[in-house]
């Protein structure tokens, strides 16, 4: 279950942040925390789909 949100909820800052960037721009005092966060969302959705078969 826990693995299921972590997936989800890197796939929503992932989208989140992107759309974000897309209809607001993105400063360039942005880009490194962008690069973060997405880091660490991926983190969370390879977390998460490491039990989506089981």
């Amino acid at each position: 279950m826990i693995k299921r949100i972590a997936f989800w909820i890197g796939i929503i800052i992932v989208v989140g942040s992107h759309i974000s960037m897309l209809v607001m721009g993105m400063p360039a005092a942005q880009v490194i925390p962008h690069a973060v966060i997405n880091i660490v969302a991926a983190g969370l959705m390879i977390f998460g789909s490491m039990s989506l078969d089981k």
